[in-house]
């Protein structure tokens, strides 16, 4: 029974921590904010609100939904990294399940932006264009990744 009830106990524990660990990378990432449109600042007008409004609203709830399956995945990385002995197999497999869901995400974002396309004026759809530009050269700086010899957005004139 004293073995059952240590067992337990350390079940909590550890259940405890990565629950923690996830709502702080959740935060960190910012996922607890309510999810930005893409479609902010390009002066549309109410027919193409209304034709966005739904892929819109669809596409902010899997982008929110995959944030919290990217952040639990990277929390349980976490808890594997402080164990003693850390299962190499168990990690290479949560970070396959991460590079799967990091995958769709970004064919998501694609193919949201690509059908977005379609009801933009040309001077919207460079706008977006360049509003997305500027995310993914903040997301560049916020690794070390925009800080290499080749990151291709740092070196495309600023493009």
């Amino acid at each position: 029974m004293k073995k059952w009830c240590v067992g337990f106990l350390v079940f909590l524990l550890v259940a405890g921590a990565g629950y923690l660990a996830s709502l702080g990378c959740c935060r960190l990432l910012g996922w607890h904010k309510k999810p930005v449109s893409l479609m902010n600042g390009l002066g549309l007008s109410a027919s193409q609100k209304k034709a966005l409004a739904e892929a819109e609203k669809e596409f902010l709830r899997l982008k929110a939904e995959s944030c919290g399956v990217l952040c639990a995945k990277r929390a349980q990385l976490i808890q594997l990294l402080k164990e003693p002995a850390p299962d190499r197999r168990t990690m290479d497999l949560v970070v396959e399940a991460i590079g799967r869901q990091q995958t769709a995400l970004e064919k998501g974002t694609l193919q949201h932006l690509l059908a977005a396309r379609e009801h933009l004026t040309p001077a919207q759809w460079n706008k977006l264009v360049d509003s997305v530009s500027d995310q993914l050269r903040q997301a560049c700086r916020q690794t070390a990744c925009g800080d290499s010899p080749g990151c291709a957005l740092k070196n495309n004139g600023g493009q």
